[in-house]
């Protein structure tokens, strides 16, 4: 049996709010922030298996989470995808894998929401091939880096991958797609080739608790994904301390300084502060028990401002299906960045062999791809490139 992702009662006929409503249905008045203050419950039991509440039938019990294993305790917090009813009846099934060895989660996954597709972009939904390695015991680096500026920045507990908060030149050059009203009721839409994405998250869509849930806000946010570093994402509520005397929402450091209808970046800065309550530039913070993870925020950036920690698989999400996006310098991660020119010759810096040039654009200096002609940008991007006007690799839009 199927059940719907947006209802834990199992109510059929739920009128769903697109993204700028409420969670009463009426249209909000600031368009750059993401209201989920009703929905961020976690599960109600530590095996993530919802409770007896939530029965289609006298009796019986509906797990919508994988099950943990001692030597995977981590698949625990990934949805069962196969227990809803997903997209709709003219797309495939969602399909998510989850699986663990001693140092990495590996994660494989058609990218399809376990949710009703509702089209918000010319793009329809197409399934994808994800495949994400990550490490179990993820370690922060010396210096925080750039997220890419295009493509796959994390994935979430349902196998749909994340991104930054920002569009592609088209239809608004670099723009918030929050802030521009993109997105669908999960804060996700279709890219290019078909691939359905998050630029923002809300608790509702990717745990138990369904859209018709009403929060516990002394309860912390469950984990909603995992970033390509390899620490979690939660949600916005958090304990201030490791007793968890006291439930915080965190909200992030990142102030709008101008209008970010387009290049979301150059419209916002990140201003530090003492509060106990504001994450980090990576919109992130060291947890009550020493480590760290990131917050899914109501505001810019949503989910990751930088990566906090060491990436080690330049490969991860890759996807032979033709879709997931990704930068300029290919795959999943988009390109790499760089200071000076010899920065990409380093190993894995360019994805080509006709070489890169350490190239301004809207996220900072990165390594894009040389070209003569549009085929020599066919070197396995995510994202369809042809040759531009300056000799280098750009998307086709």
């Amino acid at each position: 049996m199927r059940i719907n992702a947006f209802s834990t009662s199992l109510t059929v006929g739920l009128a769903l709010c697109m993204a700028g409503c409420s969670s009463d249905g009426s249209e909000t008045d600031t368009p750059t922030q993401v209201d989920d203050s009703s929905d961020s419950a976690q599960p109600s039991n530590p095996n993530n298996e919802s409770d007896t509440s939530d029965q289609a039938d006298a009796g019986e019990e509906i797990s919508v989470y994988l099950s943990a294993t001692d030597d995977c305790p981590e698949r625990g917090y990934f949805l069962d995808v196969g227990s809803f009813e997903g997209p709709g009846p003219s797309y495939d099934a969602p399909r998510l894998e989850v699986s663990c060895d001693d140092e990495n989660l590996m994660v494989s996954a058609n990218g399809l929401p376990h949710y009703s597709f509702v089209q918000t972009t010319p793009n329809a939904l197409r399934s994808q091939n994800f495949n994400w390695v990550v490490p179990r015991l993820p370690e922060l680096a010396m210096a925080t880096s750039t997220i890419p500026l295009l493509g796959t920045v994390a994935f979430s507990v349902n196998g749909v991958p994340i991104y930054g908060p920002n569009e592609a030149q088209f239809p608004d050059p670099f723009g918030d797609p929050v802030y521009n009203d993109l997105l669908d009721e999960c804060l996700g839409h279709t890219g290019g080739q078909g691939d359905y994405h998050y630029h923002a998250m809300f608790v509702r869509c990717l745990s138990a608790i369904g859209l018709e849930g009403v929060e516990d806000r002394s309860v912390p946010s469950p984990i909603l994904g995992y970033a390509l570093d390899g620490f979690p994402i939660y949600g916005p509520l958090g304990c201030v301390d490791e007793a968890c005397t006291s439930v915080v929402e965190f909200k992030s450091g990142w102030v709008q300084t101008g209008d970010p209808t387009t290049y979301a970046w150059d419209n916002h800065a990140y201003q530090p502060s003492d509060a106990g309550d504001i994450l980090d530039e990576c919109n992130g913070r060291i947890g009550p028990d020493g480590t760290y993870r990131y917050h899914a925020t109501a505001t810019f950036p949503y989910v990751l401002g930088c990566y906090a920690g060491v990436v080690t698989d330049t490969g991860a999400g890759n996807n032979a299906g033709g879709g997931g996006g990704g930068g300029a310098g290919g795959g999943g991660m988009g390109p790499t960045s760089c200071e000076e020119e010899s920065d990409c010759d380093a190993p894995g810096a360019c994805p080509t062999d006709l070489g890169c040039t350490c190239s301004p654009t809207p996220m900072g200096q990165a390594c894009i791809p040389t070209c003569n002609v549009d085929a020599d940008c066919d070197f396995g991007s995510d994202r369809e490139l042809i040759c531009g006007d300056q000799g280098l690799c750009v998307p086709q839009n």
